[in-house]
């Protein structure tokens, strides 16, 4: 999907979305004409990031709830 129809389905921007990829919260796959492609699992982590941003959590004990989430 494109940015704009995940930025869509997780009620964000498409700048908030650019920012966790620039963060490293997001690792879309990149297309030959420079496009974003993100998957169903992108949009999953990106809605728990969306919630942890909620909660206060910072971008750096986002990416290690992130990557605890990963190790399990």
């Amino acid at each position: 999907m494109s940015i704009n129809e995940i930025a869509k389905r997780c009620n964000i921007t498409k700048k908030a979305v650019q920012y966790y990829v620039e963060q490293g919260l997001l690792c879309p796959l990149s297309l030959e004409n420079g496009y974003r492609e993100f998957t169903e699992e992108d949009a999953s982590i990106l809605k728990k990031i969306v919630l942890y941003r909620q909660l206060n959590l910072s971008i750096s004990e986002i990416k290690i709830v992130l990557e605890n989430l990963k190790i399990k």
